[in-house]
């Protein structure tokens, strides 16, 4: 009898632990809008359990991936600027729901890449030297280009748009960086589209600039929100 309760112990805790699995719900966003990514072939995203990979992903933007035992977790995923990893840890715990949701943002530069990033010409500006943004945007209907002008005087940053010339506050300031950091760390974009533009940032004879398809990155009608520039 002895021996049949062990047995039927040791049944019953290795089937527990079978049972035992949390579920990982994941969501791909544009994380500045909250917006769901289209399934585009860039969603693509590996799932790593114990720094072994357990399972690939292809276009899926939204749901649940599986049911998963416990240990620690790393998901590695494509965005718009590089491939970027995320790390969790999977516990399952009785009487819980036991649901663990992922939400990855793909428009969001990694403090790695921020850190890495040096000599942006936002910083190098000294006074009465200027930066100037390019925009042009091409489509099956319409096309057209347009500039803005950044300038430095006397330690001060001023924006100059078409009939607009005003100082720039800090965290204008802090969003141009932003812009030039993420600029400068965009990886081609996965598919095409019948609108198209290019942004351009010169200083002096220096120059940085991207070709993107439309609804990819768009961060120069981002920074003109962000400067009420609209």
């Amino acid at each position: 009898m002895l021996l049949l309760s062990k047995f039927i112990f040791i049944c019953f805790a290795v089937s527990f632990a079978a049972s035992a699995q949390s579920k990982v719900s994941l969501s791909i966003l544009f994380c500045r809008s909250d917006e769901i990514v289209p399934p585009y072939p860039a969603n693509e995203f590996w799932l790593f359990r114990n720094d072994s990979l357990m399972k690939h992903y292809e276009n899926v933007a939204a749901g649940i991936i599986g049911e998963f035992p416990d240990g620690d977790y790393a998901i590695e995923y494509k965005t718009i600027f590089g491939v970027r990893s995320e790390q969790f840890k999977l516990k399952f715990e009785k009487d819980r729901s036991n649901l663990h949701e992922l939400k990855l943002c793909v428009d969001d530069l990694s403090p790695e890449l921020r850190a890495k990033t040096s000599a942006l010409f936002i910083d190098l500006l000294k006074d009465d030297e200027e930066i100037v943004i390019d925009y042009s945007f091409s489509g099956c209907f319409a096309s057209g280009k347009e500039s803005m002008i950044i300038k430095k005087h006397r330690g001060i940053y001023y924006i100059l748009y078409k009939e607009t010339k005003r100082k720039l506050l800090d965290k204008e300031v802090s969003a141009l960086r932003d812009m030039e950091l993420e600029l400068r760390n965009l990886r081609k974009a996965d598919y095409g589209c019948t609108t198209n533009s290019k942004t351009t940032v010169t200083y002096k004879s220096a120059s940085i600039s991207f070709s993107e398809p439309c609804g990819y990155w768009e961060g120069y009608y981002r920074i003109k929100g962000i400067l009420e520039l609209e």
